[in-house]
């Protein structure tokens, strides 16, 4: 048997306004509240009041917005620093800096022409933790292309990453999750370009962590432009929706503190499968990636899914294969109620994000239920689709 989600939205809203006669005035569920055009409020309340979520989504998240908020510093010896401040969270303090100057030559004498090298200077540029990674991937990316726009670099010019050893790591021995060669040449020494490039050692991507939810009610196009490069590199088709109705649950591997319990896992798999879109079950998948499974694979089986849930942590990066207009359900743990990765992702990547938190969850599991009926009614919309999202009721 079906039952129409719309027909439980009215019935819902019918009981809320129930509850809200029996509690309120009668004249408050009619009466308008205007706010005066001007308000007069202390100096500290203002202060409270002002958030510059919207502004850091303007300066660093658009091509606009990054390319003119950097700030040039050169030196008499043709060296160029940049430097851009950070969003001022917690773990987004201080300053960004990156380096240009003219190439130098190999031993040999010769010039790449119209060549450029990007040197990865990151602590992460070995990470097998994919967020981690991915934030180092991003500054090397994104270096190069602001200095085009800042009319520093050509327009057409061929770039290559060189990236150092970090103790016994080469890129050779990488252990992934997205080897370097995925984002182009990678180059064995950084001599022999035009033009030299350090990418700063820490940057843009940490400002969407923590405790931070930056206003960016839309998906990126300076984002957008990253994950295409980042869907070119592992084979998937930047404009090729491949979804149908599937929700994933992503986890880490083995005994974890960042997994679902068992209740709540089964809990979560009977809600998803229940849910029909047009009539055809949602189908239900757990995705447990390790370092034997290639990153292509990888991005090819989350970019089929429509719903992606896990608990907080790195497996929550995977949002960047799903295609816009996807749901992203995040589970957090006591210790990072307050964190805003993957939300901010989530939003730059044009996704609808849903969070709850884990304790109340091990308490009432039935609330995945509820996740699901709110995550299938999103997806019915997706993309170019409009379906009809019900769900079977129990037998």
């Amino acid at each position: 048997m079906e039952l129409s989600l719309r027909c439980i939205a009215f019935l819902a809203l019918g009981l809320l306004l129930l509850l809200a006669t029996a509690v309120l005035p009668s004249a408050t569920l009619c009466k308008l509240q205007v706010w005066p055009t001007k308000l007069s409020l202390p100096k500290a309340s203002l202060a409270a009041l002002q958030d510059d979520a919207s502004s850091l989504c303007d300066q660093h998240w658009t091509w606009s917005g990054i390319s003119s908020f950097w700030h040039e510093k050169s030196s008499g010896t043709g060296r160029m620093k940049w430097s851009i401040q950070r969003s001022g969270a917690p773990a987004a303090g201080g300053t960004v800096t990156a380096e240009s100057s003219l190439g130098f030559p190999c031993s040999y004498g010769n010039f790449a022409p119209k060549s450029a090298v990007v040197v990865v200077q990151s602590p992460d540029r070995f990470s097998p933790n994919l967020w981690h990674r991915m934030a180092a991937v991003f500054e090397a990316w994104v270096v190069p292309r602001v200095l085009q726009l800042k009319e520093k670099l050509p327009g057409e010019i061929s770039i290559s990453y060189h990236v150092p050893r970090l103790k016994n790591i080469t890129v050779d021995t990488d252990p992934g999750p997205f080897p370097w060669h995925l984002l182009g040449p990678v180059a064995s020494k950084d001599c022999g370009y035009e033009h030299h490039i350090l990418a700063p050692s820490d940057g843009f991507l940490w400002d969407l962590a923590w405790d931070l939810p930056l206003k960016c009610a839309h998906a990126s196009g300076l984002w957008r432009s990253f994950q295409s490069a980042l869907y070119t590199g592992v084979g998937l088709d930047p404009e090729t929706d491949f979804g149908g109705g599937r929700v994933c649950y992503v986890g880490r591997p083995g005994k974890s503190t960042r997994q679902l319990s068992d209740k709540s896992f089964h809990a979560l798999k009977e809600a998803a499968e229940r849910m029909t879109l047009d009539g055809h079950t949602l189908v239900f998948r757990s995705l447990g990636f390790n370092a034997s499974v290639p990153i292509q694979q990888q991005a090819k089986m989350v970019s089929g899914c429509d719903i992606l849930v896990g608990m907080h942590g790195a497996g929550m990066m995977h949002s960047i294969w799903m295609y816009p207009g996807s749901v992203v359900v995040e589970i957090m743990d006591q210790e990072h109620e307050r964190s805003a990765y993957y939300r901010n992702v989530a939003h730059l990547s044009g996704h609808v994000y849903l969070r709850h938190n884990q304790r109340e969850l091990g308490e009432t599991p039935e609330v995945l239920w509820h996740l699901m009926i709110s995550a299938t009614e999103i997806i019915s919309n997706k993309g170019n689709h409009s379906q009809h999202a019900s769900f079977r009721k129990s037998q």
